[in-house]
């Protein structure tokens, strides 16, 4: 009732919520096809408006698409760009909500990035432990300036973990869990 409305130039967040919305029902009834076209428009609507947030739940949706349409390299390509748009995400208010929801669209995009990232565990495990430690700093500073170089002088990726940090005979587990899909590490 309201899709008329929003192609009337009515408010960008309504209309952007409402086709992210639109796509997920969409996937819940098995339409991935249809689903998809919500998600690009919700994504352009909160894109030309300048709606970082509604954008990273609209290309996660996407993807999510892409994938059950039997494009996981569309899908990977998609959530990279979600992972770039919700890294510029920069300086924003600090209040607890704006933390609580930037934090559950990072588990959503870290997880799911990292099951199509299952072929290279490497990246998979670098990826979600980038999110880790950018969501930590930022419940402890607040927001972070910049992109994660500006934090990391040294991040702790796979190769420096077994290179620097473990020894002979010793095991980290780090599992994560996202509300689509959740990641379990051993690393050794």
């Amino acid at each position: 009732a309201r899709t008329a409305w929003c192609e009337a130039g009515a408010d960008a967040v309504f209309c952007a919520r409402l086709q992210e919305a639109r796509g997920r029902r969409l996937l819940e009834m098995g339409l991935p096809r249809e689903a998809r076209d919500a998600f690009e428009e919700a994504e352009d609507i909160a894109a030309g408006a300048g709606i970082q947030a509604l954008r990273v739940a609209a290309l996660c949706g996407l993807a999510q698409a892409q994938d059950l349409l039997g494009h996981p390299e569309i899908s990977l390509t998609t959530l990279l760009w979600a992972v770039s748009v919700w890294e510029t995400e920069r300086g924003l208010p600090s209040s607890p909500e704006w933390r609580s929801m930037r934090g559950a669209q990072g588990r959503r995009l870290f997880t799911d990035l990292a099951v199509l990232l299952q072929d290279d565990p490497a990246a998979a495990f670098d990826d979600v432990q980038r999110y880790k430690g950018r969501m930590l700093l930022e419940r402890v500073e607040g927001p972070l300036p910049g992109g994660a170089e500006a934090v990391w002088s040294g991040p702790v990726d796979l190769k420096r973990l077994q290179e620097e940090v473990l020894h002979e005979g010793e095991v980290l587990l780090d599992a994560y869990l996202g509300p689509r899909h959740s990641v379990l590490f051993a690393v050794d």
